[in-house]
């Protein structure tokens, strides 16, 4: 039988990235700070801002005629409703699932007793409330965030040097900690890590 853990041993596991963790957050950084510096990259290779409209210019005549048609403007509105809907019943089956979640995670009809602390649904729900909170922070931050990587990281792709490599590197390392901050709050919002996960006699 193993020991059980604390509410604030179980937090600091949540809260220490994996190694799998950490290198997806740097891969991910790596891949949007290079997207995002895409046109600083293409002008080092002789390609300019006209060139890609230009190669883009048909694809976007054939699209606005798709987009200008009867059925994808009656397609459109279905998908705009459709979605509202999903979005309304999403909405009202996530806080009804969240309360009986929360209420069936502390009602254990067997024999044994859940060793954690936090005993009652309202606790739980007060648990998933500061999380959910903290996600919508954090989602909120993400684009001033992304912007100021951004900037940190241009220097590099215009002039490369010593100190031009330090800020890339620190602009990926910013924004990999910018979203494994995302993965984490997502994860204490949407996972029961906060009960025990040993239950005793």
């Amino acid at each position: 039988m193993a020991a059980s853990t604390t509410f604030l041993n179980r937090l600091g596991k949540e809260l220490v990235p994996s190694v799998g963790q950490a290198l997806l957050a740097v891969a991910a950084a790596t891949i949007l700070v290079v997207a995002g510096r895409s046109a600083s990259i293409l002008r080092t290779f002789g390609v300019t801002p006209e060139g890609v409209a230009a190669a883009g210019q048909p694809l976007r005549q054939q699209f606005d005629l798709i987009l200008g048609s009867v059925f994808a403007n009656n397609l459109i509105l279905i998908i705009f409703w459709a979605s509202v809907g999903v979005i309304v019943y999403l909405v009202c089956w996530a806080i009804y699932g969240a309360y009986i979640s929360a209420r069936n995670e502390v009602t254990i009809n067997i024999n044994y007793v859940n060793t954690g602390r936090w005993q009652g649904p309202w606790a739980t729900m007060v648990i998933k409330a500061v999380c959910a909170t903290g996600l919508v922070i954090i989602l909120a931050s993400f684009q001033p965030g992304n912007i100021l990587w951004q900037l940190m990281a241009a220097p590099f792709f215009t002039a490369p040097s010593l100190d031009t490599v330090l800020g890339l590197t620190g602009a990926i390392g910013g924004l990999a900690l910018q979203l494994y901050l995302l993965l984490v709050t997502v994860l204490l919002t949407f996972t029961p890590w906060y009960h025990e996960n040993v239950f005793t006699d």
